[in-house]
């Protein structure tokens, strides 16, 4: 733990993060876009991996955030089953609250963010449902595609093993979703020891889970193409299959928006010499 001047670095930054995300309703719409392509990098819109009950998936995620007025108790059971095999339920939150407990504050991101908002405690207040149904939303948008990960593997694994029993299936499925989806509490402790750094741009965790996947991705795609089982095969070439449109993507896009925006060789080498040392190699979108 830290105290002082760090600790109030801590709060600080945990506040502002907080504001970033779960209050930003742009960032909303950015969690939620933002999830497609690690669907489509792990092959799970090739072939017939969407050939499933996407509304019923969705209603799982909804009734384990308690949103859209989804009561039904087998779809909160279900939820409940992929909080305990660590496949969802592990989203912005545990970085923020981790920092907290960092600083030296004994609450919980609400009790803090009452205390220095001044918010009323009394949950039956407009303000604290409002913050508190943003915040279920914004847990939603991650753990529904964490959600649809985990079916899709685990059906996958139900027809390359049809004698395995259900949990070990479940627990194959949680460890390929734990590969190859954002999950925070994976983190390396060398990244969560940047968050102490006060010139550290903020989530330093989410880059290190962009890197991590990938990587992850690889290694199982690889793994599975080599499988002698033939549907482990097939979805290990949906999964390079998907990885290697997600990696070429943002290449394609710079070159058809260069080539509609007329811009020439030389006239791109003039701009990135303009930009910011560590953006000079990035890829480009001209409008």
């Amino acid at each position: 733990d830290v105290g002082g001047l760090m600790g109030f670095i801590f709060k600080a930054n945990a506040l502002t993060k907080y504001g970033k995300t779960v209050l930003s309703p742009l960032t909303h719409s950015r969690n939620f876009i933002g999830n497609m392509p690690h669907m489509i990098a792990n092959g799970y819109f090739n072939g017939n991996a969407m050939d499933t009950n996407l509304r019923e998936w969705w209603s799982t995620a909804a009734a384990g955030n308690d949103l859209f007025g989804v009561t039904d108790e087998k779809r909160r059971e279900r939820y409940r089953r992929m909080v305990e095999l660590g496949v969802v339920n592990y989203g912005f939150e545990v970085e923020i609250e981790d920092m907290i407990r960092q600083s030296g504050a004994d609450e919980t991101l609400g009790s803090f963010l009452t205390r220095v908002g001044r918010i009323s405690r009394d949950t039956s207040s407009l303000t604290q449902r409002v913050i508190g149904k943003t915040q279920q939303m914004y847990s939603f948008e991650d753990d529904v595609f964490k959600v649809i990960a985990f079916e899709i593997e685990a059906g996958r694994l139900k027809k390359a093993y049809p004698l395995m029993k259900d949990d070990e299936i479940e627990a194959m499925a949680a460890e390929i979703v734990g590969q190859t989806m954002p999950n925070y509490e994976m983190v390396p402790e060398a990244v969560l020891a940047l968050r102490r750094l006060p010139i550290v741009g903020t989530f330093p965790s989410h880059t290190a889970e962009m890197i991590r996947t990938t990587i992850g991705r690889i290694r199982l795609a690889r793994s599975e193409m080599s499988d002698s089982n033939p549907e482990i095969q097939k979805a290990g070439r949906n999964r390079m299959m998907g990885l290697a449109i997600m990696l070429s993507l943002p290449s394609i896009a710079a070159i058809a928006f260069k080539s509609l925006s007329g811009i020439s060789d030389e006239e791109e080498e003039a701009i990135r010499r303009m930009l910011p040392f560590w953006n000079r190699n990035s890829t480009l979108l001209f409008q």
